[in-house]
């Protein structure tokens, strides 16, 4: 949905998930005969031919089966928003960072690299985040899996080039739970969009590079 706006009271942000919904539906779904949807990134993320799984570690999660992980978050507001989907030696993750607060004001903390779109803001809690470690964790454990992408809205690091762009960002920036992960379990490249420019940066900490 990017930054566009979504302020409260105003009549186009009551519809904030049936935007959501109309880009599943539009672009992650195929029409069935029976006119019914079939989500094109349904599946399990991890090594299944493995004696050994990585249970210790993972967070406990409903999306979390003899210790492989759903490729979406089934049973949260992220569910066929984000999703995972491993192509040859590669492992794709994409991620909806538009988080809808729940409180009755705008959230604007510009100052504090956060929010700045009425009730939306760029964050990743609770099932969600679990959700993704978990991905993560069964990436690093696969041995199919040489290279980790993940791609979102948001730019974490920052200065950015931008032209014509609100210059949205993920909360918290490097320091966010999201940012920590990634460097954590070595992924190798985040793709961010949003300020319709392009920047290439590097992790302070690590090798990651947005």
């Amino acid at each position: 949905i990017a930054d566009n706006g979504w302020f409260l009271n105003h009549e186009k942000t009551k519809y904030v998930d049936n935007f959501k919904r109309g880009f599943v539906d539009g672009i992650n779904t195929e029409l069935r005969n029976d006119g019914t949807r079939k989500f094109l990134h349904n599946g399990m993320i991890g090594d299944s031919s493995s004696s050994s799984t990585p249970d210790d570690g993972l967070r406990n999660s409903r999306n979390v089966v003899n210790g492989l992980v759903k490729s979406t978050p089934w049973g949260t507001p992220y569910e066929k928003l984000s999703f995972a989907q491993q192509f040859k030696n590669t492992l794709f993750v994409t991620i909806d960072l538009f988080h809808k607060i729940t409180t009755n004001s705008n959230y604007f903390q510009k100052q504090a690299g956060k929010g700045g779109e009425g009730i939306i803001t760029g964050t990743m809690k609770d099932e969600h985040l679990n959700w993704f470690e978990n991905i993560l964790i069964v990436a690093n454990s696969d041995p199919s899996i040489k290279h980790i992408i993940v791609q979102a809205h948001l730019p974490a690091i920052q200065p950015t080039r931008r032209v014509q762009s609100s210059s949205m960002h993920v909360d918290g920036g490097t320091q966010s739970k999201f940012w920590k992960l990634m460097v954590q379990y070595n992924v190798d490249l985040y793709l961010a969009g949003e300020v319709h420019a392009t920047t290439a940066s590097q992790d302070k900490n690590s090798d990651l590079i947005q």
